[in-house]
């Protein structure tokens, strides 16, 4: 998908259908999620930590299939689970790094997208070249989510600070297949137990015991999900 960078010059004819289709995560078997959504994401998908493929850092992801390639929660391009991940209601937009300055960001779209055009949906600029309130309306929930990633990126980073992750092997079975999914990370339960009483505490002050737990919770729903793949 080509993100690019919007500006009024390109993009002032362009128009965005509000769509709740999700063909484009139709092939994506883990799906980000932020720490605000664990409490809900924890009721339908497992919850687990996996490399990101382009930065090698350690991401909190939903997993949506125990198959590369699959996300068993879409269907015909409609979500099928109860809990609506935060990252689908940025689609088609999505926050960038300038290429030149790391600090600054820029607000993207994907070209390619189905919803994108310029015969139907809503304009992302009026005729004087302002910003129309539903571009604005888009772009300030954007920048929520993207404050939201920062805070969960922080909650892995506590994660490792107390040595609390551990690479993992799932062994589950998928239309009577024995699968092994390597380079999953859980939370190391024997680690979380040695904890001090200081650092336990410190832990539940902050709140991040109960997301912690709700992710140990989760993988109760490996089963669900096998379900869901048939």
């Amino acid at each position: 998908m080509p993100f690019t960078p919007i500006s009024f010059e390109a993009h002032k004819a362009l128009k965005v259908a509000d769509s709740n289709e999700c063909f484009h995560v139709e092939n994506s078997h883990v799906l980000p999620i932020t720490v605000f959504e664990v409490q809900s994401a924890a009721t339908s998908f497992p919850l687990v930590f996996v490399k990101n493929s382009e930065t090698g850092q350690l991401q909190f992801v939903a997993m949506t299939s125990a198959v590369l390639g699959k996300n068993a929660f879409v269907k015909d391009g409609k979500w099928q689970a109860s809990h609506k991940l935060g990252i689908l209601d940025c689609y088609p937009f999505r926050l960038i790094k300038d290429q030149q300055s790391k600090d600054v960001m820029h607000v993207a779209i994907d070209t390619d997208s189905d919803r994108v055009g310029s015969k139907k949906g809503e304009m992302l600029y009026d005729k004087t070249g302002d910003e129309t309130s539903w571009f604005s309306d888009k772009k300030n929930a954007l920048g929520k989510y993207y404050e939201q990633t920062v805070q969960t990126q922080l909650f892995v980073k506590e994660l490792l600070k107390f040595g609390l992750l551990k690479e993992n092997t799932l062994n589950i079975s998928v239309d009577g297949q024995d699968r092994a999914l390597n380079a999953i990370y859980l939370i190391d339960q024997e680690k979380l137990n040695g904890l001090t009483d200081d650092q336990f505490l410190d832990l539940r002050k902050r709140g991040l015991l109960t997301i912690i737990y709700a992710q140990m919770t989760s993988l109760g729903n490996i089963k669900n999900l096998m379900e869901a793949e048939g």
